[in-house]
């Protein structure tokens, strides 16, 4: 992939820093997956995100959790 530092764009024309625009604005609406976060790591998350249940969530306050964490 080239990287054009800001001095390169700058000296692009009004249409060529358009198609930049519209390129990386299309590369946003369609992401493609992230291969440096391997499979195991993917499981994981996955399996976190189908465990979580915001209704058993017990929020502290701050004080309260700092307190905790220093005890432990």
């Amino acid at each position: 992939m080239a990287v054009l530092t800001k001095a390169e764009i700058a000296m692009l024309s009004t249409s060529e820093r358009l198609t930049l625009i519209r390129d990386l604005w299309e590369g946003l609406e369609n992401p493609q997956p992230d291969a440096a976060v391997e499979a195991r790591h993917r499981r994981v998350l996955k399996k976190r995100l189908a465990e979580y249940d915001p209704a058993h969530e017990t929020l502290l306050p701050l004080k309260e959790a700092c307190d905790r964490l220093r005890k432990r």
